[in-house]
């Protein structure tokens, strides 16, 4: 798949204007590790400019609590996936309306890959990309102090993402699809505490459909908590770990487009999934120069446990890398 280079550069060339605005007053360790969201506001006129590309592999199959093998799966169905690679890029901007109140954006472009393999020992590759759902979020800070903040978050996810992607004329299964096709409330609660030379935070978030989408099914429900410690090396550097802890209930409805013997993708009643995941990331600042301020980030991580209803791929890694600019 091509990478979608124009965007990239388009918003990278607004985060470079925007640097003789840049704050240098923050800690470098003053967000949460690139990978999380939704975990600072800003005071009233600032304005935060972001861009993160989040690169997910998942390989090999587990049904339950337990690995299984492609001979397994097509003992069972007539397709069995053998890998899949998902890229999401991810532009994001936020406002302070006042000292408590931030609202920000985030709209995505995503690409997927999923390499398949059939009882002949044939194998074939599905492809898909497109612009994401987008994301409207209003968060409110309380207890903000020296040592730590708290603030409520709630979010509108419309859906912009497309959910009629296909291949030969016949409509993708449900993990190839783009979009959720359904609007979602997705409310939240996040802390962040700050040390000398540490920091720390914690997040709570749902995700709730509020409707079927045209094909007729919703995805499900689903939970995050996740917490993290970060430690300042300098004034440039820190690292971070995190836990990460995701829970995804089953799909209600079913496209009736779709064979659920075909492949398990297809198949609407194995969707159910959990997941922990142990994350390392590093924080830099840029500290002069031509691009004073600005934020650059990297996470990486595996899952530690993962449950799914299955036989579904199992996720191998994840990378978010990001860029963050506040003027």
């Amino acid at each position: 798949m091509k990478f979608k280079t124009p965007l990239i550069l388009f918003f990278i060339t607004i985060l470079t204007i925007s640097k003789s605005y840049a704050s240098s007053n923050y800690r470098v360790d003053g967000h949460a590790p690139i990978g999380v969201k939704r975990d600072h506001i800003h005071h009233k006129g600032e304005i935060m400019t972001s861009y993160r590309l989040s690169y997910a592999k998942m390989k090999g199959l587990r049904s339950g609590d337990d690995n299984v093998t492609i001979a397994d799966v097509l003992n069972e169905y007539n397709m069995a996936p053998k890998q899949m690679i998902m890229k999401m890029h991810m532009l994001g901007i936020m406002y302070g309306i006042t000292d408590q109140f931030t609202i920000s954006a985030m709209g995505s472009f995503i690409e997927k890959e999923m390499d398949l393999i059939n009882p002949m020992n044939i194998e074939s590759r599905r492809e898909t990309d497109g612009i994401g759902d987008s994301k409207i979020n209003l968060s409110y800070g309380f207890l903000e102090k020296d040592y730590g903040r708290s603030q409520l978050n709630l979010a509108l996810s419309l859906p912009t993402g497309d959910i009629n992607k296909k291949h030969n004329n016949t409509r993708l299964a449900y993990p190839m699809q783009i979009g959720s096709g359904s609007y979602e409330l997705r409310p939240g609660i996040s802390y962040s505490g700050y040390e000398d030379n540490f920091s720390y935070g914690g997040q709570v978030n749902g995700v709730f459909r509020l409707n079927s989408n045209d094909n007729g099914y919703k995805l499900g429900d689903s939970y995050n908590i996740t917490s993290w410690i970060a430690r300042k090396l300098s004034n440039s550097f820190s690292i971070s770990t995190r836990l990460d802890y995701n829970k995804n209930e089953a799909i209600e409805g079913f496209d009736s487009t779709l064979n659920p013997n075909r492949m398990p993708g297809a198949n609407n009643s194995i969707h159910d999934r959990e997941r922990l995941d142990l994350l390392f990331g590093v924080n830099f600042m840029m500290p002069s120069g031509f691009l004073k301020g600005n934020r650059l980030a990297v996470e990486f991580g595996k899952p530690i446990y993962e449950r799914v209803d299955g036989p579904l791929l199992k996720n191998n890694y994840k990378v978010t890398i990001g860029w963050q600019n506040t003027f």
